[in-house]
């Protein structure tokens, strides 16, 4: 979980090997990632917007205050690339692009 300026975020954070040649690169589509292999995956997704309900619900039932909790999906090692934005949803972010989204306030993943 991370408080920042921007909101609350909770992150999950998941490590896949780099393939043996190419380019270490996952889409994210808005709701599935497709690896390198052309693996399609949501649950990584699915976790962290449950996780992002989760922690909503745990502030709402300890301080009685409606916060929004944005969902983070950090894939270590391979770059992410958006061929769908969503704003107000779970986003999957390489270093660089979650840093962005988190501190100057984007998050159109």
């Amino acid at each position: 979980m991370l408080v920042a300026p921007s909101g609350v975020y909770i992150i999950e954070t998941k490590t896949y090997s780099k393939p043996d040649k190419g380019e270490a690169r996952i889409i994210y589509t808005g709701d599935t990632l497709i690896h390198h292999n052309g693996f399609k995956d949501d649950k990584p997704l699915i976790q962290v917007k449950a996780g992002a309900n989760w922690l909503k619900q745990l502030i709402k039932e300890s301080t009685g205050r409606d916060i929004d909790v944005k969902g983070v999906a950090k894939n270590s090692n391979f770059l992410v690339s958006a061929r769908k934005h969503r704003a107000d949803d779970c986003m999957d972010a390489e270093g660089r692009a979650m840093h962005g989204a988190i501190v100057e306030n984007w998050n159109v993943f």
